[in-house]
């Protein structure tokens, strides 16, 4: 026998006898050590064997008992599988039940969301009808509405119409019975005149005619000034004055405003910075109307102050122009009322325009001045060479004290 552990001392032909001897025929181009361990190889299957026979012989076992050992062990495995087969044929069958019935559940459950959400669909398509269907019957009456409110407005609007002209028909009746009442009246008191006229006839009739005469011209100059003082009181009244106007408004707004009352007014004047205003009616019952009704009045709406109206003259307004435009002369200061005080610079330069143009009154006021195109027009003109000086000095003298004091200021900063 070989010693497993001395095989390293074999030459390579040993070896090579020896696995051909044990069975082993392919041994050509191994090396020495592949030699080796195919030896071992075999050597270590002998040895085994020899074990087993070995063992065999001691226990005293036969091949009859093994084999039928053998087949008890093999009739239990098959038992097993049987028994194991059946039992995942079993869980295999419980699982396909158990897949079918969810698979059921799932498909109840689905037919019953789509059958909701079918309902739902179909709810909210009749609340969707139902809301259409409110908001046309709201749009029909809201039409409805405002047909009658725009008939009822159309009404009230044809009545004040027609209460407007019966108003001005009865003011006009008014006027004319007022002036036949006052023509009776002159002719009453001419005829007076004429009956104390006759008894001054009667009386001297022996005077000299000379004095008749004078009397006579006495007369009618007597009966001029009292048409023409009746007629001065009338006119005396139709201008009033509104004040206290703030802006912004517009001059159509004031227009309407002032044209409410009576047969309207003959004109009207703003001042540039529209803050007062004079305006003369036909009548003056309709000024003492307008005067009544304005005074008090917060127009426009946003205003914060109220408006001032007192009664005015023709004069005045004249006059308040005339100073706004520059066109006051000495004479026509002595025959006015003396306004207030303004500023000296003003003066000055209103008495510059009176000298170097004296006959400002008797000329138009388009033909002195340049007028723009977009209404409400606006007048202006060109300065003279003295104003341009002046304004040129100020100027630099302005630019001047500027500097000095930015100077002076940085000055102070270094400090």
């Amino acid at each position: 026998m070989l010693d497993i552990n001395n095989l390293s001392k074999l030459k390579v032909t040993e070896l090579k006898k020896e696995l051909e001897n044990r069975g082993f025929e392919k041994t050509s181009g191994l090396l020495k050590a592949n030699l080796i361990e195919k030896l071992k190889e075999l050597l270590l299957k002998e040895q085994t064997t020899q074990q087993e026979e070995e063992f065999e012989t001691e226990t005293g076992e036969t091949n009859n008992e093994k084999l039928e050992k053998e087949n008890l062990e093999k009739d239990k495995l098959e038992k097993e599988k049987l028994e194991k087969e059946k039992l995942e044929k079993e869980k295999l069958e419980k699982e396909k039940l158990e897949k079918e019935k969810l698979e059921k559940e799932k498909l109840e459950k689905e037919k019953l969301e789509k059958e909701k959400l079918e309902k739902e669909k179909l709810e909210k398509e009749k609340l969707e009808k139902e809301k259409l269907e409110k908001e046309k019957l709201e749009k029909e009456k809201l039409e409805k509405e405002k047909l009658e409110k725009e008939k009822l407005e159309k009404e009230k609007l044809e009545k004040e119409k027609l209460e407007k002209e019966k108003l001005e028909k009865e003011k006009l009746e008014n006027e004319k019975i007022e002036k036949n009442n006052k023509e009776k009246d002159n002719e009453k008191k001419l005829e007076d005149h004429t009956s104390k006229k006759r008894k001054y006839d009667d009386i001297n009739k022996n005077d000299n005619s000379n004095n008749i005469n004078n009397k006579e011209k006495d007369i009618e100059s007597l009966n001029k000034k009292v048409h023409t003082s009746e007629n001065i009181n009338d006119e005396s009244k139709c201008t009033i004055l509104i004040t206290k106007l703030v802006r912004p408004f517009r001059v159509d707004a004031f227009e309407k405003l002032i044209n409410q009352y009576g047969q309207g007014t003959e004109h009207y004047w703003l001042n540039n910075i529209k803050s007062k205003a004079y305006v003369t009616f036909f009548n003056s019952n309709d000024a003492a109307i307008a005067m009544k009704s304005l005074d008090g009045l917060t127009w426009p709406e946003l205003n914060r102050t109220k408006l001032v109206v007192e009664s005015s003259t023709l004069e005045e307004s004249e006059y308040q122009k005339k100073k706004e435009l520059g066109l006051l002369t000495n004479d026509n200061s002595k025959n006015t009322r003396q306004p207030p005080k303004d500023n000296p610079k003003d003066n000055n330069q209103s008495q510059q325009l009176t000298k170097e143009s004296p006959s400002y009154t008797n000329k138009s006021i388009d033909s002195l001045f340049f007028k723009t195109k977009a209404e409400p027009s606006i007048y202006w003109c060109l300065n003279s060479k003295s104003q341009t000086d002046d304004r040129k000095r100020v100027h630099k003298s302005k630019r001047r004290v500027n500097y000095n004091n930015n100077s002076y200021n940085r000055r102070s900063h270094y400090y």
